[in-house]
């Protein structure tokens, strides 16, 4: 089932939604064939015709439904996605802009963010299936936070990769936040 999930999502919308389409078609039109042959079941033939005209009328219902669902799934998989491969570039970029610094406090400050993203992988993300935080995850954010605040820059590059490592760090915590947030839209029941 893995499988057929994935590729209907690696599949455009139209194209997701065609195949689901096409596939419940076939059901319906393969029903009466499975009926007769398989099961070797008879049937008169006015019962069939009406068992026939709803089941077709239920089917038709049922692809547009589906269809319809897997396209708002899809469309909310993908916005997901763009949302955590935001965040991950934001991770990336704020690690080279430490590592460039070149302090010993800066460095210090690159391993917490390594411990932060790891942390996001290991910890946090099993908790989103259920809209929960990782309470070392904020605690590892808080003290990242501190390290690059603390951070000084003594020549013009510094002080201006600082300012951008403080915005950068803003934009982790807000896609973070993001993050968490559309779990608990898409979790709710």
């Amino acid at each position: 089932m893995t499988r057929v999930i994935e590729f209907l999502q690696n599949l455009s919308t139209g194209a997701a939604f065609a195949t689901v389409c096409l596939t419940m078609v076939v059901l319906v039109a393969a029903m009466p064939l499975i009926r007769a042959r398989a099961l070797r079941l008879d049937v008169p033939r006015a019962v069939n015709d009406g068992a026939h005209d709803a089941f077709k009328a239920v089917a038709g219902f049922m692809v547009f439904v589906v269809g319809f669902s897997l396209i708002q799934v899809q469309g909310q998989f993908r916005t997901t996605e763009e949302l955590v491969l935001k965040e991950a570039n934001h991770v990336y970029a704020l690690d080279r802009a430490l590592f460039h610094f070149g302090t010993p406090p800066s460095l210090a400050a690159r391993a917490d963010l390594q411990a932060y993203a790891k942390s996001i992988v290991e910890e946090e993300w099993p908790l989103l299936a259920h809209s929960k935080r990782h309470p070392r995850t904020d605690e590892l954010y808080k003290k990242l936070n501190a390290d690059i605040r603390l951070l000084e820059g003594e020549s013009g590059r510094q002080r201006a990769a600082e300012m951008q490592m403080l915005r950068t760090l803003d934009d982790i915590g807000d896609l973070r936040a993001a993050r968490i947030v559309r779990s608990e839209e898409h979790t709710s029941e």
